[in-house]
């Protein structure tokens, strides 16, 4: 995890060792969420999702309202799921632990572009920051478009595998 941490220890932006507690910068937040964006204009995957954003429903935009944190776990939980189901189909086994990692097998086997990869690690970094930072504070925009961005991810992992699905069904007469 050595990766995860040098990238974790470039973002920080103050440590409190009494509350032991950490803040991340904003902007190294901000830059994450736009990185995805447009890696995932660029993947494959992107072709088989929905051309259309998606809306978020008025308990998610609560959720962004009253507790940020939450609305970015929910979000990232949702797509790690869409992965362990993207990995069971490809009868491989990855280690939550490390979205990086986890990422580099799902593309290994074929099962995502290089493009998602990065994607699925920019998303994970704002996650961890969420879940490792006393004070995360970014902005509803930011949180907003965190939320979409995982919900079209999911939407094209999704997509992408009822796209295979369909192209792998046996034929019978």
């Amino acid at each position: 995890m050595r990766r995860e941490i040098t990238q974790l220890l470039g973002r920080l932006e103050q440590v409190n060792i009494a509350g032991n507690g950490m803040s991340f910068n904003k902007a190294a937040l901000k830059a994450d969420i736009q990185e995805a964006a447009e890696n995932l204009a660029e993947s494959v995957e992107a072709e088989a999702a929905s051309s259309r954003r998606p809306v978020l429903d008025p308990t998610m935009m609560a959720l962004i309202d009253i507790d940020p944190v939450q609305a970015v776990v929910f979000s990232w939980k949702r797509l790690e799921a869409a992965m362990v189901e993207l990995a069971d189909r490809h009868n491989v086994w990855i280690d939550l632990r490390s979205a990086r990692k986890s990422a580099e097998q799902l593309r290994q086997v074929g099962a995502i572009s290089a493009e998602m990869v990065e994607v699925i690690k920019s998303l994970y970094s704002t996650y961890k920051s969420a879940m490792h930072s006393y004070d995360f504070a970014l902005e509803k925009g930011s949180i907003v478009e965190y939320v979409l961005l995982t919900i079209e991810s999911q939407d094209a992992i999704h997509k992408t595998l009822a796209k295979r699905a369909a192209n792998h069904k046996p034929h019978t007469n």
